[in-house]
């Protein structure tokens, strides 16, 4: 699989710019990533690499302007403050994000980044993963239509961003500025 189609499997909606991030494990990624994180880069995506708990190498792909905005939430502020997160300092969230993925393979507040609904994001840390209603793309306790929507639009997103590509158009003309 070339690091673009890569990408785009993993991460369309964050290039269109529908959800603040995505997360992808490139324990078997191949080919110039480089090259295609430079040319996303200058669209305005942002790219951290990680390492989980597990070793699994993980490259971070977000949206600086939705993590911002997801980080300006009191909700959100207030618990990750809880867990040493500086949320004013996007750079310092992500650092703090960082570490505390290579002492566990899936620290449950990374749901707020990865801009899944806060009072699911807050349900799963309370409930430990229980009572949810539906498990799709996150575990969702509240709303479930309007989150079933939404991960239809995901995947609506995915599917057209891969058709496009596959025609020709390149990665960094598929994303939203």
């Amino acid at each position: 699989m070339t690091p673009e189609t890569l990408i785009i499997r993993h991460c369309a909606p964050t290039l269109a710019g529908l959800k603040s991030s995505s997360l992808v494990c490139l324990k078997f990624a191949c080919g110039d990533l480089a090259g295609t994180l430079a040319r996303l880069a200058s669209k305005g995506v942002g790219f951290r690499f990680f390492c989980n708990a597990h070793g699994c190498p993980l490259l971070f792909v977000y949206r600086p302007w939705a993590l911002k905005r997801i980080l300006s939430d009191r909700r959100v502020k207030g618990h990750l403050s809880q867990l040493g997160y500086e949320t004013e300092d996007l750079t310092h969230c992500l650092r703090t994000l960082g570490r505390r993925l290579e002492r566990s393979s899936f620290p449950h507040e990374i749901g707020f980044f990865l801009g899944y609904p806060v009072e699911d994001v807050l349900s799963f840390i309370e409930k430990g993963g229980r009572g949810f209603r539906h498990s799709g793309m996150w575990k969702m306790y509240h709303d479930i239509e309007g989150g079933m929507r939404l991960e239809r639009m995901f995947s609506d997103c995915t599917r057209c961003m891969l058709d496009l590509f596959d025609t020709g158009v390149p990665i960094e003309d598929l994303c939203a500025v």
